[in-house]
């Protein structure tokens, strides 16, 4: 049977000394299904994230939101989701083109829950798409801020974009606040492996914790995690990333694709307290969609 995890990911791990011990892990928790309560839960989501490499191999985080039901899962295998892809969102062209390859994070911030899956879209339509499990398993609530979901008023589907290749003053005070943001990866194989593909997941820290280092770079550290290393493995291969802000107070997003760099010295202490690795993220393009979602959050 092969591993759960491909070669950056293994790499990783046997770096730690922990390759063994992660490779029978991962055949116990990650499965290529939806147990029946993580059915239950992303088909209970107001919203969901995505992450896609697009035919120009950048990466992007996108996220999906809906004040009603817009998941259904008709098997262990599937989910329905409603094509709600902000027309601004690279995701939207993507899929068009006919983007297979995609990660999906559902996270419920009010409670800390999360479950990721690697999936493939088995089809796509303006109303729908129709997603088909690779990988399915359970994350911790480390590191997550809770929020509470409030509606937002001023919501506006038809909102322009604009867009940069450096970090505005605007894009520069969210970072500086940020204590989550999201980020998309890809091992940059398209192909039935089930370990291959793309994968969006869930960063945060304090206030503070990622450092603008100039106008189109950023230094930010890894802290302790489950040592599946999905997003620092697929970056050892295919050294790209999407990172998606948001502006929980007025539901603008900030999407981000890029380069990504990866040091796996421990960092200095006084600078990143905890961190075990740091990662350079350095911009070729920024969007900003101001009130691109129905809802606004509330930090508890």
């Amino acid at each position: 049977m092969n591993s759960p995890f491909h070669e950056g990911e293994i790499s990783l791990q046997k770096s730690l000394g922990i390759d063994q011990r992660m490779d029978t892990f991962g055949r116990k928790v990650i499965r290529d299904f939806m147990p029946d309560q993580h059915r239950k839960f992303y088909c209970e989501l107001p919203y969901i994230f995505l992450g896609h490499q697009d035919p120009q191999g950048d990466l992007w985080a996108s996220v999906l939101s809906s004040q009603t039901n817009f998941i259904s899962s008709p098997n262990e295998n599937e989910l329905a989701i409603k094509n709600l892809i902000h027309e601004e969102d690279p995701l939207s062209k993507s899929i068009e083109q006919g983007l297979v390859d995609v990660g999906l994070l559902g996270i419920n911030l009010e409670n800390r829950r999360r479950n990721r899956l690697s999936a493939r879209i088995s089809s796509a339509n303006k109303d729908q798409l129709q997603i088909r499990v690779k990988q399915s398993f359970g994350n911790c609530p480390k590191f997550i801020s809770k929020r509470r979901l409030l509606s937002n008023k001023n919501h506006s589907p038809q909102e322009k974009s604009t867009q940069s290749n450096f970090f505005t003053s605007s894009m520069r005070k969210l970072i500086k606040q940020a204590d989550t943001f999201f980020v998309a990866s890809s091992s940059g194989t398209h192909n039935d492996q089930k370990s291959s593909g793309a994968d969006v997941s869930h960063r945060g820290g304090d206030p503070g914790f990622i450092q603008i280092e100039n106008d189109t770079t950023l230094c930010i550290p890894d802290y302790s995690g489950n040592g599946h290393f999905n997003t620092l493995g697929n970056f050892l291969i295919n050294p790209r990333a999407g990172l998606l802000f948001i502006d929980f107070e007025n539901a603008t997003l900030i999407s981000m694709t890029g380069k990504a760099e990866l040091f796996l010295d421990t960092p200095k202490e006084k600078h990143f307290p905890g961190a075990e690795r740091l990662w350079r993220f350095y911009l070729k393009q920024a969007i900003c969609i101001p009130n691109a979602l129905p809802f606004k959050w509330q930090k508890i």
